[in-house]
């Protein structure tokens, strides 16, 4: 191991002597490894873990099936005070959360058109 503490005596020597080089070599480092960590951070919250909850593979989707209340389709949504008293109720889960949507009127050269859009 003398080899090893005699060649970084020798970098670090020739680190210090050129100045202009130790610089530019510790800038571009720092750069490419804050725009790699960046990059991955992105990454990672985009593709493996895209969701705000913990646990996301122990969520669950619930809706209303009535046929009375939803018409020839079948599929109606928990109106508020539902949820609300569902959410009081519950034991099961450890929280109750709630996406609503709202019509949504576009406008083109042709003609209007109704969409659904997350609210």
């Amino acid at each position: 191991m003398p080899w090893l503490a005699r060649d970084l005596r020798l970098a670090l020597r020739v680190l210090r002597k050129e100045v202009a080089f130790t610089a530019l070599a510790v800038l571009t480092l720092g750069l490419g490894i804050g725009a790699a960590t960046t990059i991955f951070s992105v990454i990672d919250a985009v593709l493996f873990n895209p969701y705000p909850y913990a646990h996301i593979e122990r969520n669950v989707a619930l809706e209303v099936r009535d046929l009375s209340r939803a018409g020839a389709g079948g599929r109606a949504f928990f109106k508020l005070p539902e949820l609300l008293d569902y959410k009081d109720q519950v034991q099961s889960f450890e929280d109750v959360i709630a996406a609503g949507f709202t019509d949504v009127l576009y406008t083109s050269a042709r003609a209007p058109s109704s969409s659904r859009a997350p609210s």
